[in-house]
């Protein structure tokens, strides 16, 4: 055992690791009123447990990184840094940061933007973590992540001469490889701000073959012309969604959110308001009952994607409503999948009964009852020749097995101020070797040929009518009452043009993360008022119509 009144464990002579030569045996033991870790590389090896003590903090100084064969415990009010910092202690076994009896506090406010990474094969930290703007991450390999103190990087202020300056939250990080993430009733994460002015930071979790608990408080509000912060998580299951964003909520997570989910079933009930939302089912459907706001001065964005179906119900409302155009002179923008594939897999099963709607396969179902508002609340007769657009809306779904239509049922839902509702309706090519020996996984002739019947059977020759199965989606079954006359402007037409393509499958992730191959693009376009009237009656009186009071509200242009 080593015993100072402080200690200062660094590498700065360059003393050079020769590896370990034994069994790990023993334990051995640190302690001061202050520990230091300082600059460069330094491990200790042969010890079953590597013990610091420090009654009167631990700092940070320098960039280093501190390893151990055996098992970390560092008992210690607080960790800070002393001044500017990029540390890392990796331990072989579990890592522990433990929190004394009795309250001490820093006796000077901690250096700006310090970094501080945990790594082993379990972490604990009950201990106070103060990181001014900083980054805190902690990962266990193989066992749980468990937070029981105060970890915070909340933005800052700093004077200079009479002039205050406010510093953005920064990112806390936790992750477990195998295990679950717990942060539990005693502790707060924090990436807030000042109320004077910065904004609030980000909190990534991820414990994709475990559960997430967030017991603790979590916190995120920007400051004065700031954002508030932004959450990501990546998880096994989520079986309780809406009590989790009742939590962000709370915790002014409100600049976006990200969840992936890798099994099961996602429902979504309650209200969850994020400028930036995105969710993703790998291997289940999505629900949604409730009301996702992505509304605000302007627009923002919501992305839904799963496996299986994608389902809004009668009263459910998705919003990226915006008082103004973007700087880019844009509204907001929703996407909706249902089934993404995965691993190269989807199910493209799905038949339609005799209403025009599918009763099997995965499924993008669009209820009567429910609401998507794309609107901008400035937007005006003019706003299009202004080169403003309101909001945009991508509906993506699998080709069924024959090829000739896409597993979305009609669009029976409320669509608020839509400058572009695209429908895709892809289809996968896979040209790996073993399966498709002749391609030899290229872009063949042949295979260009393929991809091209491919769509000519989906969607028809160019310059023909469409198929009357295509056209059920733009005539939804609560058709007219479930039409906005605020898109009075968005004439009914419908006009199909093919668009081919095709990669090499590389059969990793799902949906959103791995390559999509061979999409054909069924798109709603704003077009001239005229071309579209022509556009539309020319196709409809193609199936002997001639009463065009009952066009719909929506079209579709193949790009």
């Amino acid at each position: 055992m080593f015993r100072a009144k402080d200690i200062l464990l660094d590498n700065r002579a360059g003393g050079k690791r020769i590896g370990s030569v034994a069994d790990t045996s023993g334990a051995l033991r640190f302690e001061a009123d202050t520990i230091t870790l300082g600059a460069r590389r330094l491990a200790v090896d042969q010890y079953d447990d590597l013990d610091l003590s420090a009654s009167k903090g631990l700092f940070l100084f320098g960039n280093g990184r501190l390893t151990t064969e055996g098992n970390f415990t560092a008992e210690t009010p607080f960790i800070t840094a002393a001044g500017p910092a990029t540390q890392k202690i990796v331990a072989g076994g579990s890592l522990q940061i433990l929190k004394p009896k009795g309250v001490v506090t820093p006796d000077r406010a901690g250096a700006l933007g310090a970094s501080l990474s945990l790594q082993g094969t379990s972490v604990t930290a009950t201990s106070d973590v103060l990181l001014p703007s900083g980054l805190f991450s902690a990962r266990a390999t193989t066992g749980d992540v468990v937070v029981g103190g105060d970890i915070n990087v909340s933005g800052t202020a700093r004077s200079f001469f009479d002039v205050i300056k406010y510093t953005d939250g920064g990112k806390i990080s936790l992750s477990s490889d195998r295990g679950s993430v717990n942060v539990n009733k005693r502790a707060t994460l924090s990436v807030g701000a000042l109320a004077g002015g910065g904004s609030g930071g980000s909190l990534s979790i991820s414990a994709a073959k475990g559960e997430v608990n967030l017991l603790g408080s979590l916190y995120a509000k920007g400051g004065l012309n700031g954002t508030d912060g932004s959450f990501s998580l990546d998880v096994g299951q989520l079986p309780q969604f809406g009590k989790l964003n009742d939590v962000l909520d709370a915790g002014y997570f409100t600049e976006s959110r990200s969840f992936r989910v890798r099994d099961g079933d996602v429902f979504v009930g309650g209200k969850s308001i994020a400028r930036h939302f995105d969710l993703s089912a790998d291997a289940g459907s999505i629900t949604v009952s409730g009301t996702i706001d992505a509304s605000g001065q302007t627009g923002g964005s919501i992305e839904l994607s799963a496996n299986g179906s994608l389902t809004l119900l009668n009263g459910s409302q998705l919003t990226v409503a915006g008082k103004d155009f973007d700087a880019a002179g844009k509204g907001g923008a929703i996407s909706l999948e249902a089934g993404a594939q995965r691993n190269g897999v989807y199910d493209n099963s799905g038949t339609l009964d005799g209403d025009g709607s599918y009763d099997s396969g995965a499924i993008l179902d669009i209820r009567e009852g429910s609401e998507i508002d794309l609107s901008v609340a400035s937007n005006t007769a003019a706003s299009s020749a202004q080169g403003r657009f309101s909001g945009t809306l991508h509906l993506r779904a699998p080709r069924t097995a024959s090829g000739t239509e896409v597993q979305i049922n009609p669009i029976d839902g409320l669509i608020r101020g839509a400058s572009s509702i695209i429908v895709e309706g892809y289809k996968i090519y896979d040209l790996n070797p073993s399966l498709v020996p002749d391609a030899a996984g290229l872009i063949t002739t042949a295979i260009k040929n393929l991809i091209k019947a491919d769509a000519v059977n989906f969607v028809g020759t160019a310059g023909t009518p469409s198929t009357p199965e295509l056209r059920r989606l733009a005539m939804p079954r609560c058709w007219p009452a479930c039409l906005e006359p605020a898109n009075a402007g968005l004439d009914p037409v419908l006009s199909i043009r093919p668009r081919r393509g095709a990669h090499r499958s590389q059969r990793k992730h799902h949906s959103r993360h791995q390559q999509r191959l061979g999409r054909q693009r069924l798109e709603f376009a704003n077009l001239p008022v005229r071309a579209q009237e022509r556009a539309w009656r020319a196709d409809y009186a193609g199936e002997g119509q001639s009463d065009f009071s009952e066009c719909p509200q929506r079209w579709l242009r193949r790009g």
